[in-house]
């Protein structure tokens, strides 16, 4: 067996950390851990906070795409809060269209609170099992396993993934043969009958064609 291997690993930490939400976050009724831009401190430190975080849509009082900006410019951590769409890629592609542009700094007056993430989820395909692969130069393989692991954190300090998945291929049985070279038998019935009108067990050769001798060949 082949064993396929991929490993995705970033840390994205903000420029300055947020504050640890002091009560919490109550998302759907339940207190969970979170930050926000605390309510003390210098007040530089909160515009600094406050300038990490770009708002691409505001739809009050529910709707809601934020940027919250890294050291890792390449890369784009956007929570939002919308309205779940058929599939979470259509979700995704909502979120990506509203996010277009720069977005606008967060208002330092702005109130935010966002909850910790920290997720860890193994998931295997094994709907995938005995697909045969169709990459050029794969041909005669099937997959036997496929399996990915995620991991999320996301706090007041950055966020943190890590995301591997492996494929395990095999080779595939070979072609089958079906040779009728022992005695077999031969039906004929109609579709929807269940008796045959005739039913033929052919044991030995007196009952099939000899093969003819080759052109030219010796008499």
């Amino acid at each position: 067996m082949l064993l396929l291997y991929r490993l995705l690993s970033k840390k994205l930490a903000y420029p300055v950390p947020f504050r640890p939400a002091k009560y919490g976050v109550f998302f759907r009724g339940t207190p969970v851990e979170g930050f926000d831009l605390g309510d003390e401190g210098p007040e530089e430190e909160r515009r600094a906070m406050a300038r990490q975080v770009l708002v691409h849509h505001s739809a009050p009082p529910d709707e809601a795409v934020l940027e919250l900006t890294t050291t890792q410019p390449e890369d784009r951590v956007l929570i939002a809060q919308v309205e779940a769409r058929r599939t979470l890629k259509d979700t995704a592609s909502r979120v990506l269209s509203l996010a277009r542009g720069e977005g606008a700094p967060l208002d330092p007056e702005d109130q935010l609170a966002i909850p910790c993430v920290d997720m860890a989820i193994t998931r295997n395909y094994r709907e995938l099992a005995g697909r045969k692969l169709k990459n050029a130069g794969a041909r005669g393989f099937v997959v036997s396993e496929a399996q990915q692991d995620i991991q999320l954190r996301l706090d007041a300090r950055g966020a943190e993934v890590k995301s591997s998945a492996h494929l395990g291929v095999a080779c595939a049985a070979p072609p089958r043969a079906f040779y009728f070279t022992c005695p077999f038998v031969v039906l004929l019935v109609r579709r929807r009958s269940d008796e045959p009108y005739l039913v033929v067990w052919v044991q030995t050769p007196e009952l099939l064609i000899p093969l003819a001798a080759p052109a030219g060949g010796s008499p």
